[in-house]
């Protein structure tokens, strides 16, 4: 997961490039506009992809739809010229039937699968899907049984999180996420805040270069493209650690590097060190931010996976809209309590992931709690 978030920095290196490219070389009002229709372009080829991205197979398993799950496993083994294993998957309750009966069977870390050839291998596509047109009638059944379908599972899967002691794992987890994408785009919009303070070594800036718009100079973009590539060697860090000494730990090393990084930017230094200190607050509560991602995934059962994954990131998108307040309308007014205000949150969250009661390091995902 911590190496997929390298296409995250990707793109904000090249959104960076491409304002670089764009903004200063179209007139106004349209300079912004193009740069906006421009990025939302790729947002085509991902509607697109979703199409062909099958469901998970733990999914299906986890609903018992198994004979979906074994379309999907020989689906995958299609695409990747292999051979599916021999079986059929069977529910954790037939499971324990079989092992009661002695039946022979051959396990998996996900999965179980009887030890009958059901699973073959074969070379040609899969068939292709055959349209049966339906009655109104029948049709309005079948969404009124999904939206059914979807709404129980988001209600199990939301009381699923704070069942057994789950609680004491959300609540810290819910405060997490805010406070990260607090820091995450906090870190963003500080850098051009500050930039736009004309190299004031202490910072202070003029409240009329803010309230006024005027036209950014090519070294500005070219130091947001060099702290937007901070991402990269904070995601490399996250990769090489988080296997070492665990998520927790990730999360609070990085926590401990975003504050003390934060920290420094009150210190009266020449531009170049106030650039760096820009660098490192991005790199670190990157690495963060990637390190919790994992972590989330992981703690909860596959029933409550997708739902704690959407309440989590809805907690950061609340996170995200409340820092522009902060880094962009209160900096100009006091930098040292809006710094006060990143470090301490730093502080908090350190706190918050380290008494995090599981450690998902070395463990197998769950699909039920216990």
């Amino acid at each position: 997961i911590v190496l997929l978030e390298v296409w995250w920095a990707i793109g904000s290196v090249f959104a960076a490039l491409l304002a670089l490219g764009v903004i200063p070389n179209i007139s106004r009002p349209l300079h912004w506009r193009v740069y906006l229709a421009l990025c939302a372009l790729p947002l085509a080829l991902v509607l697109g992809l979703f199409i062909i991205v099958p469901e998970s197979a733990r999914y299906y398993i986890s609903k018992n739809k198994m004979e979906k799950g074994e379309k999907v496993i020989k689906y995958i083994a299609w695409i990747n010229r292999t051979t599916p294993p021999s079986g059929r998957l069977v529910s954790q309750e037939e499971k324990e039937s079989l092992n009661k009966s002695n039946l022979k069977q051959k396990n998996s870390n996900d999965v179980t699968l009887e030890q009958e050839p059901l699973l073959v291998r074969d070379k040609s596509p899969p068939p292709p899907y055959k349209f049966r047109p339906s009655s109104p009638k029948t049709r309005t059944q079948k969404l009124q049984r999904k939206l059914y379908e979807a709404i129980t599972d988001l209600k199990n899967g939301f009381l699923m999180m704070f069942k057994n002691k789950m609680w004491r794992t959300t609540v810290p987890l819910v405060f997490i996420w805010f406070g990260v994408a607090w820091l995450y785009y906090g870190a963003v919009l500080l850098t051009t805040t500050i930039l736009e303070s004309e190299h004031n070594p202490c910072h202070n800036i003029n409240q009329s270069t803010i309230d006024s718009c005027r036209n950014l100079s090519t070294t500005f973009y070219l130091k947001i493209v060099w702290t937007s590539a901070a991402e990269f060697p904070g995601i490399i860090l996250t990769l090489i650690i988080i296997e070492i000494i665990g998520r927790k730990i990730t999360m609070a090393i990085e926590l401990i590097g975003t504050g003390l990084f934060f920290g420094l930017i009150l210190v009266c230094v020449p531009d170049i060190y106030l650039t760096v200190f820009l660098f490192g607050a991005r790199g670190f509560i990157t690495g963060a931010f990637q390190a919790v991602f994992a972590y989330t995934p992981e703690v909860y059962p596959t029933r409550a996976r997708g739902v704690s994954l959407g309440v989590m990131t809805s907690a950061a998108r609340v996170g995200a809209l409340i820092t522009p307040f902060i880094a962009q309308a209160l900096y100009p007014v006091s930098n040292v309590a809006t710094i006060g205000l990143y470090v301490g949150s730093c502080v908090f969250l350190c706190i918050a992931s380290l008494i995090l009661p599981i450690e998902t390091k070395g463990k197998s995902l769950k699909d039920t709690h216990g």
